[in-house]
């Protein structure tokens, strides 16, 4: 589960859309596979990290 994070974290950074401290801890504390593969999907065409992370 940790490189499904690193990698959600990746794409949103490359794609220079920063997480808050809040959205940080948000990603850090999911263990749930299908919520950071949701999550990974989404950060591919987000407009920001909140519409990522929902």
């Amino acid at each position: 589960m940790e490189e499904a994070r690193k990698a959600v974290e990746r794409v949103l950074r490359r794609r220079g859309l920063p997480l808050s401290e809040a959205q940080a801890a948000q990603l850090a504390a999911c263990h749930d596979l299908e919520t950071l593969e949701r999550w990974l999907d989404l950060a591919i065409t987000a407009a920001n990290a909140d519409e990522a992370l929902r």
